[in-house]
Parts: C-alpha cells; structure tokens; sequence
C-alpha cells in the first residue's frame, strides 16, 4: 500500500481530482483498480506535472493521474496477450475478455438483418446496440484458447418491452441456453464446458421482429462472470500486477516464448512409472479454475517422473524450465525438477512443505515462488553444453528424500501423488510471467511505452526538472539483450541526449546520463524495492535513491528532452508509481521523495 510522504494531504482536493480521472478514464472507455492506493499520494506528488500511479487502463493506454487531460497518458504496445497476478492472487489473462470489439461490434459477424449504434445503455449513456434479426444470427468469431469452462456475459434488453425469447451459444460445440429478455436490462451470464480450442458468443432465434438491445458482451475462462473489459483487437494492453503488494505496479516483460507444449495438459506427456488425472476437481490451480492435473506414482521400482521431450535445445544458450506445483494429502515434502538431456542434464529439489530449495545440481541455479493456496513455482535454469533435444521442466518424484543426485531409483506407491500445472520452458536466465501453450509454442511480446511532447506540453521545462520512479522487485537479473530502459530523452527509440535507468549484465536498476550517444553510469542500486530522483537545472543533474543523496552536481545540460520511454527487451520491471516535475526539487524535497 502506497504511504503518504508526510508533507500533508489535501483530502477534499485530490477527492475532487480522483473524481475527475476516474471521470475521464471511463467516459474513454478504460478501466480503473485499487484507487485506494492512489488516495494517499502526498502533497508533493499532486504538484507533480506528471503522476502515475497504476490504475487506470485501457488497449494501448495507461492513464496518468496528472494531468487530467490526457497529455500525461501514456501509449502502450505489446502485440499479444499476457499474464497477470490479480488483485485475489489469481494468474489472469490480459485482457480476460476473449472478445474482440465488444463496444463496437466491428468485427462481429452478422448473418441476416440489421446492427444500429445510439441507443440507452443500462448506465443511461448512449451506447447500447440495437440487432434485429432476419436470418441466422449475430456472433464474435474464434479465439484460441484452451478447452475448459468458459462464461460468457451480455446485457439484453427487449425492443418492443415485452418479453421474447433469445438464445446464445458458444459458436458451434452444441452449447446453448434460451433467455426470457424483458422490456428491462438484464445481465446474462451462461456458463459452458468445451472441447473446442475456438470458443466464440453466437446470438440467434429472437422471438421477436422488433429485436433487441445488446451492451457490452464478454466471454472469459472459468465458471465465473468478472468485473467487464472493453476490447477493441485485444492486443497492447497494460498489465496491473499484484504480485509484490495490495497495491498494483506497472509490468513490463521482454519477449520470452514458451517451448513446452501443453503445458495445462499434462496428460499428453510422457509418463515412467507414473500416470496423470487431468483436471483434477480435488483442488483449484493458480487461475482458480479446475485445470490443475494430479500426478501419482506406480508401485513399479525405478524413476517415477513425466517428461515433455519436444523441445530443442542450442549449445551455449541459457535456458530456464518451470512448473506450478503443490502438496496433495499424500505428496512427499520434497519433489525434483530435472532436465533430462546430455546437454541439460542439471537439476533442483524442493520442499513443498516450506517453500525452500534443497540440493542444486552443479551449474544450475533455482528459484521457489508462493502463489497461495499452497501453490509453488519452482524453477531450473542451466546453460546447455550441447545441442539437442530438451526433455525439461521434468517432474521427478523423491520418496521424500533430499536428493544429492539428479534422479532417484525406488519403489513407487500408488497413493503418492502430488498437483501440477502450467509448464514452462524458455530461453533465458529467469522464468517469466506464465505463457499458455496448447500444440505449439507460444509468444508473449514484449512490453514497452512512450509518452511523447514532456517538453513541449510543460511536463519538463528549459531550466530543468525532477525525474522520480518506483520499483519492486528490483533484483539482479541477467538481461536477456540491451536495452534503453526506463528513459526521458531525445528520442523514442535511439537516445542521443537523457537520463536512463537500465539493467547493465548482471546489475540491477542503474541509473545513467547519456550525452551526445554515450552512457555514463551515476549510480547502480541494491535493494528490491527502490525510490529514484534524478533532478538537473541544465548545466547538472544530481541522484537521489532512498532517501540519501548519491550524486551530486555531475556535468549534465540538456534540456530540451521530448520522450519519456520504458522498454522491457532486457529484464522485468515493476513500475509502482512514477512522476515528472517542470523544475529541480529541493534536496529535501527528493529525500522526502524518496524515503
């Protein structure tokens, strides 16, 4: 939860500003969260020029607190879904609602009749839809996702005020319910299970010439109706992670791809003296869904593990394998992750019990993260000494045993078994936010932003300003590739002239001044969670981390900076608020900032 700094607060002012933003968040369409944990932002942030503090978003944009009219917002790219830790601790696709243009109805498909805009929606606005039906019916199309619950979501309301019969279904696997739809709005939900791997929302058979009105359709994964987003193309949108705290940060991600197929479906992997139960009603898994599989041990002597040996593997290049795990009533304590080839042959046990790591093969290092509800990520990382054919994240039964070795030999019993989900294998030193994968691999691109014009709308002036942002989870990373970072500067893309705080090899947040093309690092962090100033009045610039000066006056004259950027090509960030001044902070004002 954000503290406030301790200069004071003016309630019934920011009351009237959060009023205002909310206001303008959605009257454009977006969603806000955790405003709470906007409320005590202190006096000193409110006079920023720029405030963010993640709330409030929408595709392709992150609103910022101040200014309140848009000139703060910031552009988001990322050409994909991802994954998300939510306000309940549940991993949640990004956006959940696997519609596209739900407000528009663009690019829905309408088979006989007519679809017209303007009319009164349940909120008294004018956005609701009007369909009047002919023949066939009116339906989003495909997505890929997959099988499982799915629950799709809609407000209806009858045109001539009587009540009529409608009927949805899920596009073509069979599954549909007719709905009494009455001269009043109602909000429908219906809940179905597929096979299919292309679920869509299809409105058909109205009882009625006059037709109906439709608002704000949704189909999410689960048995469950959520909070409704609002899609155009479901790509570029911001992620809000919970993850470190109660209050969200701003996630930026490099592009990772995940290389172990099926990585919900464990039953489709290769068994030794073990077999799996696919989705398991015993318990639910870190989505909150019932997609968690049980693995259970033979009685057979031998190595008790599955494996998915799909993957190929380069010499020379890191590789990280992870997998959800958690404790049955008859799991051991201790379970193995291995992979299983010549040229990445490491491995890592785990308790499961106490969330700690055990024995690491030589060459390899181990990660254990808590998701709750008795749900661990547990995983491997080793750079492989050949090319080949990759048999990891392997999951290894241990008799409860803390082994010394990779693999263990004994005899199985049939009542031991233990739940896993969600298998990951990819390119890099670290495992990433969860990337689902069904047949084949899959891509989640990387994050990034800009806010353009800082200089030109005041944001920034010529006699200087002040630079603050917080991070979480500030821990030392080796990157995957360069990066520009979290930058303001000269330009969107190649900065020339600026301030960047970057991930250098193995360090952590370092924070640079760039003149005429060539870094000069000021200062590099080391706790995990770090509060930045960089203030400059253009002829130096001074940088405050924690509370405590840590340069001072170091040759620094550009001004005339235009961009604000953040890139994630080299590691995660977790951006808990962020704001721009148009002069230098006092000294004690960036200590008190930054405290």
């Amino acid at each position: 939860m954000f503290v406030g700094i301790g200069i004071g607060i003016n309630r019934q002012r920011f009351a009237g500003f959060l009023s205002a933003y909310s206001t303008r968040v959605l009257a454009d369409g977006g969603l806000t969260e955790a405003n709470s944990c906007v409320d005590g932002a202190s006096l000193l942030l409110q006079t920023a020029s720029l405030l963010l503090i993640p709330s409030g978003y929408k595709a392709a944009k992150i609103y910022s607190q101040v200014p309140t009219n848009g000139n703060g917002d910031l552009t988001w790219t990322r050409a994909s879904d991802a994954w998300r830790t939510n306000a309940n601790g549940l991993i949640q696709r990004v956006p959940w609602n696997l519609l596209s243009n739900t407000n528009t109805f663009s690019s829905w498909n309408l088979e006989g009749g007519a679809l017209t805009s303007g009319f009164t929606d349940p909120e008294g606005g004018l956005t609701a839809y009007k369909y009047v039906q002919t023949t066939g019916g009116l339906y989003s199309g495909g997505f890929t996702a997959t099988s499982g619950n799915k629950t799709a979501s809609i407000w209806l309301k009858s045109v001539s005020g009587t009540s009529i019969a409608c009927n949805l279904n899920d596009g073509g696997s069979g599954n549909f319910t007719t709905l009494t739809v009455t001269g009043t709005w109602q909000l429908f939900t219906f809940t179905y299970t597929t096979s299919t791997s292309r679920p869509s929302l299809y409105i058909y058979s109205i009882s009625n010439a006059s037709g109906i009105y439709v608002w704000h359709p949704q189909l999410v994964e689960g048995s469950s109706a959520q909070t409704y987003f609002p899609t155009t193309d479901r790509l570029n949108v911001p992620r809000l992670s919970y993850m470190y705290g109660s209050c969200p940060a701003l996630l930026l991600e490099p592009q990772r791809t995940n290389l172990c197929l099926e990585s919900e479906n464990l039953i489709a992997w290769s068994t030794t003296n073990a077999s799996v139960v696919s989705n398991t009603n015993e318990t639910l898994d870190p989505f909150g869904l019932n997609n968690a599989d049980k693995i259970s041990e033979t009685s057979v002597s031998g190595i008790h593990f599955i494996a998915n040996v799909t993957m190929s593997i380069v010499s020379g290049t890191t590789y990280t394998g992870s997998i959800f795990y958690k404790k049955s009533a008859s799991s051991p304590d201790w379970i193995q992750i291995a992979f299983s080839t010549l040229g990445l042959a490491g491995f890592a046990n785990f308790n499961l019990s106490t969330g700690t790591i055990g024995n690491v093969g030589s060459g390899c290092t181990a990660q254990i993260q808590s998701f709750g509800n008795g749900w661990y990520r547990c995983s491997l990382t080793q750079t492989a000494t050949a090319s080949g054919t990759s048999g990891g994240p392997v999951l290894v039964f241990t008799n409860n045993t803390k082994l010394l070795t990779r693999y263990v030999n004994y005899a199985g019993n049939t009542n031991t078994s233990i739940y896993a989900f969600g298998a990951q294998f990819e390119q890099g030193s670290y495992a990433t936010t969860y990337i689902q994968t069904t047949t084949a691999s899959a891509t989640r691109l990387a994050d990034s932003f800009t806010r353009n014009n800082i200089y030109t709308n005041g944001l920034i002036t010529s006699s200087g300003g002040t630079w603050f942002v917080e991070f979480r989870n500030n821990i030392a990373y080796v990157r995957d590739s360069s990066s520009q970072g979290i930058n303001i500067g000269d330009s969107s893309t190649t900065i020339s002239n600026g301030l960047m705080i970057v991930n250098t090899g193995t360090g952590r947040q370092v924070v640079q001044k760039i003149i005429s093309g060539t870094a000069t690092t000021l200062y590099t962090t080391l706790t995990d969670t770090v509060k930045i100033a960089i203030k400059w009045n253009g002829t130096s610039a001074d940088v405050f981390v924690n509370g405590t000066k840590q340069v001072n006056a170091t040759a620094f004259t550009t001004t005339l900076m235009e961009f604000l950027n953040g890139n994630a090509s080299g590691i995660p960030r977790f951006i808990q608020q962020m704001a721009l001044y148009p002069t230098p902070l006092s000294d004690a004002e960036c200590i008190t900032l930054t405290t």
